[in-house]
């Protein structure tokens, strides 16, 4: 054949070839990507982000929306609030994918404007919405425009005045159009293969103890903040900026050192507008003394929601030291559980820890401090790990009244996600020797959110409003509460699993594990609570004294409570109306989340137990499989014990 013919013959196979193809995208286009089948030839191209910053944050950092996770994002509250994206040079942009946080179930507005100098701006889109139908990304067209800069500004979104971005992609002119990818939704819960942690407290997953860090030393210089300036600003005294020239000077193994006086501080974090001060890593911060060094925050939270005076992002090797966490506020507290405070106010938290971009905050000590005078948290440790705090006193939060206020220290994951194997999970957190004073305060220490392997040891509780120590029911498990002193707690002791919150994440059954030992409570209604099928829990040798009120306390009340152990304990001089030593029943669970959590007591231990001069003794209304062993009960007002379970 001639050669002639052989390229008629190839050119009829490759019409041929093509025909097919078009053929099979047309009846199947799901062979092809999105983008494939948008266009074959022009795919979209990304440009790169050399920088990201933004008006503010609650924690949830700029950099987030440029690693293709949706589940991580970008947050800021209030009409107004950008995200900032560089481009490093002057480029030609055509339009965005933008992705947003529960873009599935909401719609949020945007406006996107662009800069060559980061001076002057053009606005290139004007208020536009999401579609509130998808999580993926989103095209935002506009006339193409040079541009190095890219701000998108957020006017909330259809449920409330959050902006929340997730992913942000800035594409160069497509002549297709503006085409954006799927991305892969990562599954943010346990590596695959991680081994699991099975002893309480400090163990590593082999069951060798895991060793409390040192606090950080200093080995550089000590650097005296009255030396950064007289802290005047426009006639005001504000140590903030003071300090901040002080981190900017302080190296590796320094120290800043405050003596005794009162610092103001009315200045924010040159890019947070919700934090006065940030630490830096392998820097402390020592004041004179616990009492004489004054740290005084000018935060009100109903003007700057999720404010902090301290803040550590994935900060490492730093020692907070000898001072007092204090703000301006001067209205009235409320010791009222059932309402929040009208009057609040002050900053949402003392200090704030957490990760940055899935990296833990780990190693900070936090150490004869006082903090006081906050709404939220005094201390909130969140996604970190080896976070001592010791020797410090938390009182007079300026509200006590739910949904998150209150609490002295909390320690919490990720809610509804177990982060095990990842860097940023919850474990090896201490709380030591301090001091948890009430009536101000809801919950002395809190863990929620599949924290694990924490400890809570040796500390005082005094007439907190609630459960001085709550295991907060969304999956903690296998920490360790020992040695612990709670007097005076007319609304509960020690709590594990709880009601309330907001479905779909609200609160249930703690996790499997956690240990409640050689704790001592006086004079405390239901002393030692576990409810809402949180299963496993260990109960043992702890004292229960001297409860005088009110009415039909309880010294160790199971509700459902599966395998639970109840080992050892010593039950003693109990003497409020009707007031039971053990009382096993029936659970009814969440009467406002279709009774969520409800069930009966199964394969519970109660053994060696000592209850003696009280109330009542051990009552068993409901459960399967109860067991009851070597107990000693005498001296009881009423009855030694009582069983109404049904005989099968």
């Amino acid at each position: 054949m001639s050669k002639k013919g052989v390229s008629r013959i190839r050119a009829l196979c490759l019409m041929f070839s093509f025909i097919l193809i078009l053929t099979t995208v047309l009846v199947n286009p799901s062979t092809l990507s999105y983008a494939q089948q948008v266009s074959n030839d022009q795919p979209p191209v990304k440009l790169e982000v050399v920088e990201v910053t933004a008006s503010e944050h609650d924690g949830n950092f700029p950099e987030n929306t440029i690693d293709d996770d949706l589940s991580t994002r970008w947050s800021a509250q209030g009409e107004g609030q950008w995200i900032q994206f560089g481009l490093g040079s002057v480029q030609r942009v055509g339009y965005l994918g933008i992705a947003f946080h529960s873009g599935d179930i909401r719609s949020s507005t945007i406006a996107i404007s662009v800069s060559t100098d980061g001076t002057t701006w053009e606005e290139v889109l004007g208020h536009s919405e999401s579609s509130g139908t998808s999580v993926q990304l989103e095209a935002f067209d506009f006339d193409d425009v040079d541009a190095r800069y890219v701000r998108i500004t957020g006017y909330g979104n259809s449920v409330n005045q959050w902006n929340s971005l997730t992913v942000v992609h800035i594409y160069s002119p497509n002549p297709d159009g503006p085409i954006v990818e799927e991305l892969e939704q990562i599954d943010p819960g346990p590596i695959p293969g991680t081994n699991p942690f099975t002893t309480p407290g400090l163990h590593n997953p082999d069951g060798t103890a895991h060793t409390i860090h040192t606090p950080n030393p200093v080995f550089g210089r000590t650097l005296n903040i009255l030396d950064y300036g007289d802290f005047e600003v426009e006639g005001v005294q504000d140590a903030v900026l003071a300090i901040i020239a002080a981190l900017e000077d302080a190296e590796y193994g320094d120290e800043i050192y405050f003596p005794n006086g009162v610092y103001q501080l009315i200045s924010t974090w040159p890019t947070d507008g919700t934090s006065n001060i940030y630490v830096k890593n392998g820097v402390n911060l020592r004041g004179e003394s616990e009492e004489g060094v004054q740290l005084i925050s000018h935060f009100d939270m109903q003007q700057t929601p999720n404010s902090k005076i301290i803040t550590s992002y994935g900060r490492h090797d730093v020692q907070i030291s000898n001072l007092t966490l204090s703000s301006t506020f001067d209205r009235e507290f409320s010791d009222v559980p059932d309402q929040n405070n009208p009057e609040r106010g002050g900053p949402a938290y003392g200090i704030f820890i957490a990760d940055y971009a899935g990296n833990p905050s780990y190693h900070v000590t936090i150490q004869d401090v006082t903090i006081e005078k906050f709404q939220r948290m005094g201390v909130r440790i969140e996604k970190s790990r080896d976070i001592v705090i010791e020797n410090s006193t938390f009182k007079n939060a300026t509200d006590v009244g739910g949904g998150g206020a209150g609490y002295g220290v909390a320690i919490q994951g990720v809610q509804g996600i177990d982060r095990l194997g990842h860097k940023n999970d919850t474990h090896f957190n201490v709380v030591r020797n301090s001091t948890f004073e009430g009536p101000y305060l809801r919950h002395g220490v809190l863990i929620q959110n599949f924290a694990h392997n924490n400890l809570v040891e040796k500390n005082e509780f005094y007439d907190n409003i609630h459960d001085a120590i709550d295991l907060h029911g969304q999956g903690e498990y296998l920490n360790e509460i020992k040695g612990n002193i709670i007097e005076g707690v007319i609304r509960g002791g020690i709590g594990v699993g709880n009601t309330g919150g907001t479905p779909p994440n609200s609160h249930s059954a703690s996790g499997a594990g956690n240990l409640i030992h050689y704790n001592k409570l006086t004079n405390t209604r239901d002393g030692i609570t576990v409810i809402m099928g949180s299963p496993e829990t260990i109960i043992e040798k702890n004292i229960i004294k001297n409860t005088q009120n009110p009415a039909n306390s309880k010294g160790i009340y199971l509700l459902n409570a599966p395998r639970t152990v109840v080992k050892d304990n010593i039950i003693v001089n109990n003497h409020a109306h009707n007031f039971w030593g053990i009382l096993v029943a029936e659970d009814h669970g969440d009467r406002n989340n279709d009774n969520k959590g409800a069930g009966i007591p199964e394969d519970i231990l109660i053994s060696g137990n000592k209850l003696i001069n009280n109330s009542n003794g051990i009552r068993l209304e409901a459960g399967r499989n109860i067991v009851l062993e070597n107990n000693t009960i005498k001296k009881s007002l009423g009855d030694d014990f009582v069983n109404l379970i049904p005989e099968d």
